[in-house]
């Protein structure tokens, strides 16, 4: 696995909450990790609306997608009237043929 695949797992399990002496206490809403002589405090509750520039992501995320779906849409759309369109022309085209007398009059 290469250093910056951002793919990688993240690995939080068991064995590392109780290498890193992890606590975590529900009702003061804490996470704490101890490393060596540094010890870590996360606020489980802070910060838990999303910063603007998440949102702004999402939202352009959203827009890209939007577009594909209809841009393909609309593409498939033209290429049926395409069809449509050629099919009729070839009709009318074999109808005065054959009112005409030409090669593929019955």
């Amino acid at each position: 696995m290469e250093q910056g695949d951002s793919n990688a797992p993240i690995l939080l399990g068991r064995p590392f909450l109780a290498t890193s002496q992890t606590k975590i206490d529900i009702q003061k809403g804490t996470v704490s990790m101890e490393f060596g002589d540094k010890s870590v405090d996360f606020g489980i509750y802070d910060d838990v609306e999303p910063s603007e520039h998440t949102k702004l992501v999402s939202v352009i995320d959203v827009c890209k997608a939007l577009i594909q779906e209809i841009h393909e849409h609309t593409n498939n759309q033209e290429v049926d009237t395409n069809r449509q369109e050629h099919l009729e022309e070839k009709n009318k085209d074999l109808v005065q043929e054959t009112s005409n007398g030409g090669p593929n009059a019955l």
